[in-house]
């Protein structure tokens, strides 16, 4: 797989870690980012999907859905191409997202 974003500093929340060890293995995680980071996006839709691609070349947030073992998360990268501000990735359930 070709990365084709830097996802720049990963964080979890507080959902996730408690489902690391329990329903989610760490590698699990790290291999749906790793993933995401190459443009798999898992179970987003076509319009996620078709403003995920716009996003790698300009900027701007990039989001995935996966599902493990019934776990549902998403990826989501605040994508920025400008060297003054910090790419960030995080990783979270569905009700931590607001």
């Amino acid at each position: 797989m070709e990365i084709k974003f830097d996802v720049g500093k990963v964080v979890y929340t507080d959902n996730i870690v408690a489902m690391i060890g329990v329903n989610l293995s760490y590698a699990e995680i790290k291999n749906c980012v790793t993933r995401h980071s190459c443009g798999d996006h898992g179970d987003v839709g076509w319009v996620e999907l078709k403003a995920n691609r716009s996003y790698i070349d300009k900027g701007g947030q990039i989001m995935s859905i996966f599902t493990i073992k019934g776990v549902k998360f998403y990826v989501i990268t605040e994508y920025v191409i400008d060297d003054d501000e910090v790419t960030t990735t995080m990783v979270l359930l569905p009700e931590d997202y607001c």
